[in-house]
């Protein structure tokens, strides 16, 4: 097998290794691992979170990502945790999850009663 394509058959294995893994992961609720300080700055400083959508990076960038890791990790940053998650989502083709339903709303209360109107009297 020529080098090229060993190469690209044990990239395959690994990402779909690494799929089922981190699929596995979240259908079980795991917590991930919350990234360290390196790679924490190393992700802020490198990716355009601030100034590209995760759709424009991958869609310019996504063909060479081929062992992209960056959301099997939490950020503290949130901007970036879910801008790396979305890239990581898109990387893998896979469906947007429906969103988180909203919050209830606050149950409403009644209002208090309105004081009686004091009787008018006319100066007539």
């Amino acid at each position: 097998m020529p080098r090229k394509r060993r190469l690209d058959e044990l990239t395959r294995r690994w990402q779909e290794r690494r799929d089922e893994r981190r699929l596995a992961q979240d259908r079980d609720g795991a917590p991930r691992e919350a990234a360290d300080p390196v790679r924490a700055a190393r992700a802020a400083s490198a990716f355009p979170f601030r100034r590209v959508t995760p759709a424009d990076y991958v869609a310019r960038f996504g063909a060479d990502m081929a062992g992209f890791t960056y959301d099997d990790y939490t950020y503290t940053d949130a901007a970036l945790q879910a801008w790396l998650d979305e890239v990581g989502r898109l990387l893998r083709g896979l469906p947007k999850t429906p969103e988180e339903p909203e919050a209830p709303a606050e149950p409403e209360t009644p209002e208090e009663p309105e004081a009686p109107a004091e009787p008018q009297t006319s100066d007539r």
